[in-house]
């Protein structure tokens, strides 16, 4: 998705969170950075069970998307293991980001 967005110059506001044991677990680290840099409105946002300081930005501990400025009509795509899903999902409905079972034509 992020390769797609970068080819096609998206500028609308793209915020990549991403959740890991380490940094050196964390598949695609170097492109997710690469293409982030490449969309003006983009961010990424990574937190590491262990040794989050060798990433700069990184947050310690589990993901907490309820510290994130999404908008109540993002476009959001999960990818992970179905107890983390349903955590994730669980998170965004708190923060008012409904299912696309809850918009209009999902």
């Amino acid at each position: 998705m992020l390769e797609h967005l970068a080819a096609t110059g998206a500028a609308r506001p793209v915020t990549v969170p991403h959740a890991d044991r380490s940094q050196a677990d964390h598949a695609l680290r170097v492109d997710t950075g690469r293409l982030v840099g490449r969309l003006p409105g983009a961010r990424a946002e990574f937190w590491y069970e262990q040794d989050a300081a060798a990433e700069p930005g990184a947050r310690t501990g589990l993901m907490d998307l309820l510290g994130l400025d999404l908008s109540a009509d993002a476009d959001v795509h999960l990818c992970g293991s179905l107890p983390f899903i349903r955590a994730v999902r669980a998170r965004l409905l708190q923060a008012a980001i409904p299912g696309a079972a809850g918009r209009r034509g999902g």
